[in-house]
């Protein structure tokens, strides 16, 4: 997920995304992902996504890590 200004991207594997326009609607209820008016906004959502994702995973990684040393006993 990817909330950038008025903008809230969600991708799934396996199913289309889905993009909100927060400041019009704050309760996610209307999906703009495939409404043509909001064709230029996914792209560049997505692609911001895909760029955060090679400094988040990495972070993610080393805290299951820890979290999977701890539940097995080790130090963490």
């Amino acid at each position: 997920m990817l909330r950038k200004g008025q903008w809230k991207y969600i991708h799934y594997v396996g199913f289309e995304p889905e993009l909100f326009d927060l400041k019009a609607d704050p309760k996610d209820i209307a999906d703009l992902a495939q409404d043509p008016n909001f064709v230029t906004v996914l792209p560049d959502t997505a692609t911001q996504l895909r760029g955060g994702v090679h400094i988040f995973l990495p972070r993610c990684t080393a805290i299951y890590g820890r979290l999977t040393k701890t539940a097995s006993g080790g130090y963490g």
